[in-house]
């Protein structure tokens, strides 16, 4: 799961948590099973990649 999360590295990215939470933002590194993502507001978010249940690449 982590390939795929750095295959889509500096690209505009959808994630929806196990919690039902959804962020869209631009995936900035993967390190350390944590995925950092700049969403929407500017605002550095850091999130464990165990806890993804959806990410896809936004059009």
């Amino acid at each position: 799961m982590m390939e795929k999360f750095k295959e889509l590295e500096g690209k505009r990215v959808f994630i929806e948590l196990k919690t039902g939470r959804r962020y869209s933002g631009v995936i900035q590194t993967v390190e350390n099973d944590f995925v950092k993502i700049l969403d929407k507001y500017k605002m550095l978010v850091y999130i464990d990649s165990a806890e993804i249940r959806v990410c896809q690449e936004e059009a």
